[in-house]
């Protein structure tokens, strides 16, 4: 089902990269951060019986951290617990996800800091996973238990960030045609947890998780989509959505709209 022909092109993993760079040189990360921060707070439960946001621990200081390439994350943990074959409603319609093998392919001269991809059908277009070390990255250095023959071995790590990529296309036929896009856009991604993350897109925010042993998991997608305030802000538009999927076909939860307003205000300078 992932066409060889949806490879990484490099400008892709370009413009998510500006879009990061953007949220972090305007201060807008820190504003995003507290946003997410407070849905999370004041959201945790979304609703009685379905999936929720207790095991999020974003803090807006975190995610700025982690969005300025200061921690050393694991690919595997990131993006391999979403792998496979997934089925549910989105907004009342049926949709089909498929998230591919994490690939570890070695960094190429287009994209020399790359680290790991993930390809995925959405539904309705192709999406990209990328784990990359950015320009400004540091070194973490810290030593490991000797092993036999050892003393005090060191271990370098750099520090990663998580970005995406989705072109959303005019069909759900992921063998159709892949360029009749109607819309494009970047991601930055926080890793949470193993099996948590948290997309940031210039419009949405979707705090995704994977629950439940292999044979019951459920895929949850909660999120809003957000607005410029005034003020320089940010705020809620539409309140909160939420988007169960599973591994069977023939099991799709309800899409569920819940109440949500909340309102950030810019940091004052």
């Amino acid at each position: 089902m992932l066409a060889a022909d949806r490879a990484l092109p490099a400008e892709r993993l370009e413009r998510a990269e500006r879009f990061r760079l953007q949220l972090l040189e305007d201060g807008a990360a820190e504003v995003v951060g507290t946003l997410i921060e407070r849905f999370l707070s004041d959201h945790p439960i979304p609703l009685a019986e379905r999936p929720t946001l207790q095991s999020f621990a974003l803090t807006a200081e975190r995610f700025v951290q982690q969005l300025s390439g200061a921690e050393p994350l694991d690919p595997d943990a990131a993006f391999s617990p979403f792998a496979g074959r997934w089925y549910g409603l989105w907004d009342g319609k049926r949709v089909d996800h498929y998230w591919g093998p994490l690939d570890l392919a070695p960094p190429t001269r287009a994209a020399p800091r790359l680290v790991a991809t993930q390809t995925a059908w959405v539904g309705d277009g192709w999406g990209w996973n990328f784990l990359m070390h950015p320009p400004e990255a540091k070194q973490f250095v810290h030593r490991e238990a000797a092993h036999a023959g050892d003393r005090n071995p060191v271990v370098a790590a750099r520090g990663s960030v998580v970005l995406g990529y989705v072109e959303m296309l005019h069909h759900q036929d992921p063998d159709g045609d892949p360029h009749d896009i109607r819309d494009a856009f970047p991601l930055v991604g926080y890793q949470d947890g193993p099996g948590r993350l948290v997309w940031v897109t210039p419009n949405f925010v979707f705090c995704e998780e994977v629950l439940g042993a292999a044979g019951d998991a459920r895929y949850a997608i909660t999120g809003f989509q957000y607005e410029p305030t005034p003020e320089l802000g940010l705020r809620i538009q539409g309140g909160g959505f939420q988007a169960v999927y599973t591994r069977s076909p023939d099991e799709r939860p309800a899409w569920l709209r819940f109440p949500a307003t909340i309102c950030v205000k810019a940091a004052a300078e």
